[in-house]
């Protein structure tokens, strides 16, 4: 092993390489496969490079297996293995490779170890694939609107979830502008809103939830020290009055099976608008950060118009939870705080905050007042305070 220290220039996988026959999988079982790999051995590069061994590199990722076969690993290893000259010519020279690869996605999502393994191994690579020839993969995830599709059937992996925000974190590059654009004109918030449908399951409001709140703090306005994509179509389509009455309309539902889990969700997701977008941090910004060019502010005003003609109805769910169904306990014993109640506390609390930023009070019946005089006439503040209310 004299060569490891200089005094051979040779690898010992370039004799390897030399054999006429050589095959994929004599190379791929090389001890130091990827080693010479990551350091671009050029002899190891030609022979990857070839049309048929790019194939056969995807195929070897269908086949891995969470418990054996340590070829298919190696494979996917060597995918992962930032090969300029291999990247390209997947992205840019071989794209119907690249499209049998993407096929992965073709496949049902499944809570089996070995899907969350293959899941993980594919969202690797595709996102060095997106970070090194990001027009190019870019040019063809848009290609097709079927694509979103098939990501977001997947969405409960969290890899695949992962693989969705950084499409929306590449907004962030001059090159990339116009992707939250495309991603919300094909469907991304619609898909997001109606999965907090509480006749769905739980883990549908949880997979959504995290989503949007992801997004949001991505685009957040308020700290400026922090990375932010800035104001983008999904977080102005979230924050307008059609898809705030919809997600009201969920949160507020009495007979679904599963309302408590979307009334949870929700007041989550309406207090991280408002915490990501205070439009009075600007008069708290100092020094550098005052120098900073500002993001454009989103009006919270059409939420906040929502949110308080159904100021009755949240204030009627701290007397009457959903989380509570048992009408005879409820009437003998004091109603338990609980999660519910809790969080319904947490969002008139954080409207309250809304309601006094400057931006919304600067006009006659400005949104802030009409808040607090909801507030003030359904005693929302004299209901959240006492304590062991009865039914």
């Amino acid at each position: 092993m004299f060569w490891r220290f200089g005094f051979n220039n040779t690898s010992a996988i370039d004799g390897l390489l030399e054999q006429e026959d050589v095959t994929l999988e004599e190379v791929l079982c090389d001890q130091d496969i990827i080693q010479e790999a990551k350091s671009q051995n050029p002899k190891l590069i030609e022979f990857l490079l070839r049309k048929e061994n790019i194939a056969h590199l995807i195929a070897l990722f269908f086949s891995l297996d969470i418990d054996k076969q340590r070829l298919p690993l190696v494979a996917c290893e060597v995918l992962a293995c930032e090969i300029p000259q291999l990247i390209d010519a997947i992205v840019i020279e071989h794209v119907e490779i690249l499209q049998d690869f993407w096929n992965f996605l073709k496949l049902p999502y499944s809570v089996e170890p070995n899907y969350s393994f293959q899941s993980s191994y594919f969202c690797k690579i595709i996102t060095i694939f997106l970070t090194k020839r990001t027009v190019e993969m870019l040019d063809f995830i848009k290609s097709t609107p079927v694509n979103l599709e098939l990501i977001l059937c997947h969405l409960q992996s969290s890899a695949i979830m992962d693989l969705l925000l950084t499409l929306v974190r590449l907004e962030e590059l001059p090159e990339a502008k116009g992707t939250v654009q495309w991603l919300n004109d094909h469907g991304l918030l619609l898909n997001l809103i109606h999965r907090l449908d509480p006749h769905l399951e739980v883990n549908e409001h949880c997979t959504a939830q995290q989503c949007i709140c992801e997004i949001i703090r991505m685009s957040q306005t308020s700290l400026l020290e922090s990375p932010s994509i800035g104001m983008n179509d999904f977080i102005i389509q979230l924050t307008s009055k059609e898809i705030m009455q919809t997600l009201v309309k969920f949160m507020l539902d009495s007979s679904a099976p599963n309302a408590t889990s979307t009334l949870i969700n929700g007041v989550t997701i309406i207090i991280d608008i408002i915490r990501h977008n205070n439009s009075d941090m600007e008069h708290e910004a100092t020094g550098y950060q005052s120098q900073q060019a500002r993001q454009p502010l989103i009006s919270l005003v059409p939420m906040l118009t929502v949110l308080t003609l159904n100021i009755e109805e949240f204030n009627h769910l701290l007397l009457n939870p959903k989380s509570v169904p048992d009408i005879a306990y409820r009437a003998s014993l004091p109603i338990p705080l609980g999660f519910e109640r809790l969080k319904i506390c947490e969002l008139f609390a954080e409207l309250l905050h809304c309601s006094n930023m400057s931006s919304l009070n600067v006009e006659p019946n400005a949104p802030g007042d009409l808040l607090k005089l909801e507030f003030v006439k359904h005693k929302v503040l004299p209901t959240c305070t006492v304590s062991n209310t009865k039914n």
